[in-house]
């Protein structure tokens, strides 16, 4: 999971994207690793990490970029956007 965070916090669509969200609260952190993805999932040709980076998020209501790491060659191999209700 380390891994797959620091291949996102290294990469240049992250850095975009950070620059993209100013008004961002520092309380929601960095990037952080979430889940395994099976190819089928991403279409990908192995198991990947999905890492997680929350945009925004009101108490009730969350949104952010999920990016799909390739922990062996380190590399990103997709991403989507997502949002979540809490509770």
């Amino acid at each position: 999971g380390r891994r797959a965070e620091e291949v996102v916090r290294d990469s240049a669509e992250y850095k975009a994207l950070r620059e993209g969200v100013k008004e961002r609260p520092m309380g929601l952190g960095g990037p952080e690793a979430a889940q395994w993805v099976s190819p089928a999932e991403t279409g990908h040709s192995v198991w990947a990490v999905e890492v997680w980076f929350l945009r925004n998020f009101n108490g009730m209501v969350g949104e952010g970029t999920a990016f799909v790491v390739d922990t062996e060659s380190a590399k990103i191999v997709g991403s989507r956007e997502f949002q979540f209700r809490a509770g």
